[in-house]
């Protein structure tokens, strides 16, 4: 013996009657104002323009080749851009979105500021996956509710009468069409939740979509169809003999699959593109810097420097890059030559300004 949904609006159908024309009437707005919210909300977390971009590891290269090393955002500290970022240094005015996203990386995979490997699970108590623990337990949790709702509707189709099974069905194949497109709306922008902090709370929001039913049920379905929906007595559903081992090996199977594909599809992807993101803001040697004037140095983009050409914005770029990747060679040969503590003319300020001098690691021409 199963009831139906007593709390739910998609069971209005099952009361509805010719003999209460307007009950009837508003009855049916609800069940489609239900259907319309629930598809409404899906369509909108599967938009690109809701999930956004996420991670670009173009975006953290482009970044590092053109302003981590930029000796305009030199600040007091004798810090070029590239270490006060990597460093996690909340007092920037620039570069704040590099700086959220390094400390999403480290929270999430439970990294320190240097490190750039994962860390082991030898004590789970001190090193583990934060935000890979929580997100594979958000997605479980997201994967049991959905599952919890097919089910019903396996269990209303199960139990209809030849009376009730026109119109259930539809609304029974429609409320399963909208809980699979919830199921993979939900599981991938989970999966695409960088933030610790954002999972928890897209976890409820996720819950709360998939519960407007219960919602409109209690809020707005009239006291008569409530109680008649209270009333509706339980279904008779047969069952086979071999009914309980496939059941139990189909129940085994979902729960695998609801803990492997996400982790797979969503999870891994995002933990190697968190790694390779890192790795292009703060990896390779970072305290250096390029400025200067034409012929003397490579010049990067700068707003006091005035304007660049697209050559010189090319060799900079290929400056940084050859030194990130130790490639700073040629014939044997250095292609630059590394001056520790060197004085540098910052231009557009004069050597009396009492701007320190900074005194890392300066790129010039042999």
């Amino acid at each position: 013996m199963i009831c139906f949904d007593r709390k739910s609006a998609w069971s209005i159908p099952l009361v509805l009657s010719k003999h209460n024309f307007l009950e009837s009437i508003f009855g049916a707005f609800l069940i489609i104002m239900n259907a319309t919210m629930q598809v409404l909300f899906t369509v909108i977390i599967m938009s690109p323009d809701f999930l956004g971009e996420g991670l670009s590891v173009q975006d953290a290269r482009t970044w590092r080749l053109r302003f981590a090393h930029d000796l305009d955002f030199v600040g007091l500290d004798q810090r070029n851009l590239a270490s006060i970022v990597c460093d996690e240094d909340g007092a920037l005015i620039f570069s704040t979105a590099q700086v959220a996203q390094l400390v999403d990386i480290n929270n999430y995979l439970g990294l320190d500021k240097l490190s750039f490997e994962l860390p082991n699970f030898q004590s789970l108590g001190t090193s583990f996956w934060p935000g890979m623990l929580l997100a594979v337990l958000c997605i479980l949790l997201w994967n049991i509710c959905i599952f919890a709702e097919l089910r019903s509707v396996w269990y209303v189709l199960r139990g209809l009468s030849w009376q009730r099974i026109s119109i259930m069905t539809l609304v029974c194949v429609g409320r399963a069409v909208v809980a699979g497109a919830l199921l993979i709306s939900g599981t991938i922008w989970l999966g695409n939740t960088t933030s610790i902090t954002e999972l928890m709370l897209n976890s409820v929001a996720l819950e709360a979509v998939l519960h407007i039913d219960e919602f409109i049920c209690r809020a707005l379905v009239p006291t008569s169809l409530q109680q008649k929906i209270k009333r509706l007595p339980p279904m008779q559903v047969r069952r086979s003999r071999r009914w309980p081992s496939v059941e139990n090996v189909l129940l085994a199977c979902m729960l695998a699959a609801a803990l492997l594909v996400p982790y797979m599809i969503v999870l891994a992807p995002l933990r190697a593109t968190m790694l390779s993101v890192k790795r292009e803001m703060c990896g390779g040697l970072v305290d250096f810097v390029i400025t200067g004037t034409s012929g003397q140095m490579y010049t990067a983009l700068s707003a006091s420097a005035g304007a660049v050409t697209s050559a010189e914005v090319r060799n900079a770029e290929l400056a940084v890059h050859e030194i990130l990747s130790g490639e700073a060679t040629k014939n044997g040969r250095p292609k630059y030559s590394i001056w520790e503590g060197g004085v540098i003319r910052i231009i557009g300020c004069s050597q009396k300004s009492g701007i320190p001098r900074f005194q890392e690691r300066v790129l010039r021409l042999s």
